[in-house]
């Protein structure tokens, strides 16, 4: 355990304090209105709740990674955790939220989060570290950057809005006689 927090302080990378939720919802919104996500109401008042329970260990085994800037400024989130799947008894890490601030790249604040949760994933005894991404949003540059950490494309991710929503495919019915 001192190990894993002398290895996130060296690489800026902290767990969330609770008196920072303000920023941390705040940093959300913006992280919001960058995705897919903006057609929606964001809610802060839920974020704050899904936080708090997060930090105050109330949701199973989650953590929330911040980075920070050289003067300690919080400018990425990862949250993300680990759980036994509903078929298997082994470990699986995933995660939920990752997100750096817009301009804030440069600082490889990205990196250093992702690094972070994988060291920590691992050494829960994780079998696995998986993710998606629902953002719709830099979809390529994430692809190359998980593959660089050896991870591998096993799916894909579909949306589909309410309003857009039919109840068949345009091209073809489908009915119970049909056979794969």
């Amino acid at each position: 355990m001192t190990e894993d927090l002398e290895y996130r302080a060296k690489q800026r990378v902290r767990l969330a304090r609770i008196e920072e939720i303000p920023v941390y919802v705040e940093m959300g919104r913006k992280f919001f209105e960058m995705t897919q996500y903006r057609a929606y109401n964001y809610s802060p008042p839920q974020v704050e709740s899904l936080l708090r329970a997060i930090i105050e260990n109330r949701r199973g085994n989650a953590r929330i990674f911040v980075a920070e800037d050289g003067a300690g400024k919080p400018v990425g989130l990862l949250i993300g955790g680990a759980e036994r799947l509903m078929f298997t008894s082994d470990l699986v890490a995933s995660i939920q939220v990752f997100a750096v601030l817009p301009g804030r790249a440069s600082e490889r604040a990205g990196l250093r989060l992702f690094r972070a949760f994988l060291k920590w994933s691992l050494d829960q005894g994780v079998k696995s570290v998986n993710f998606g991404v629902t953002s719709g949003e830099k979809i390529d540059k994430l692809d190359r950057f998980a593959t660089r950490f050896g991870f591998r494309r096993v799916g894909g991710q579909y949306s589909l809005f309410a309003t857009e929503a039919t109840s068949a495919p345009a091209s073809r019915s489908y009915d119970s006689k049909r056979q794969n």
